[in-house]
């Protein structure tokens, strides 16, 4: 069960309701005809604690990330960098803000631009 969920939890976002599902799969797997046995929430948290699982939500697009592909992407973008002097390479991040009322409302928008110079 520990390596089916090391496997699967880059690829996926791994519900405690998939690792259940998966380990009544297993079971069934290696013991054919076994008794009932229900994986409660009790079983899947000491599973967690067990083994040094730690529950981490992904928000947004994060979620849907290929790691592989990502993986590829920053080898190709550290090969572009690395032609470059350091001074050269800057990175840019917006920042915005709304704060409103019930009369008016104001958006801010920071940017910040920073090289490693």
């Amino acid at each position: 069960m520990v390596k089916w969920f090391w496997a699967n939890q880059e690829r996926a976002n791994v519900s405690g309701e998939l690792v259940r599902e998966s380990a009544t799969k297993i079971l069934d797997r290696l013991y054919p005809g076994h008794e009932p046995f229900e994986f409660s929430s009790g079983w899947l948290e000491a599973f967690k604690s067990r083994h040094g699982i730690r529950s981490y939500r992904r928000f947004g697009e994060s979620g849907f990330v290929d790691m592989v592909a990502l993986a590829n992407t920053l080898l190709a973008i550290r090969d572009i960098l690395d032609q470059y002097a350091w001074k050269d390479i800057y990175n840019m991040d917006e920042i915005g803000l709304s704060i409103g009322c019930r009369y008016c409302k104001f958006r801010f928008v920071y940017c910040k631009c920073l090289n490693m110079i």
